[in-house]
C-alpha cells in the first residue's frame, strides 16, 4: 500500500504506449517517457506492425 500512496500536494505521472490501431496497450505503466518510447519501438518492430499508430499516454495522479 505504501508504494501507491501519494503525499498531499504531490502528484505522480506515468507513461504507457497505446496502440490506436489494435486498441490496446502495448506495454505496462512506466515511470519515464523514454521507457514508454522503448515499448512503442518494440511494438512497431514486430513484423506487420510497422504501420500501426502508437501514442504515448500520460497519466497524472494526485492526492486531494
Amino acid at each position: 500500500m505504501a508504494a501507491r500512496y501519494i503525499n498531499p500536494g504531490h502528484f505522480k505521472t506515468t507513461f504507457r504506449a497505446d496502440c490506436l490501431t489494435e486498441k490496446k496497450y502495448v506495454g505496462p505503466k512506466r515511470e519515464t517517457h523514454p521507457e514508454a518510447e522503448e515499448d512503442k519501438a518494440l511494438h512497431l518492430a514486430v513484423p506487420g506492425h510497422e504501420n500501426h499508430e502508437v501514442e504515448i499516454e500520460r497519466t497524472q495522479r494526485s492526492y486531494i
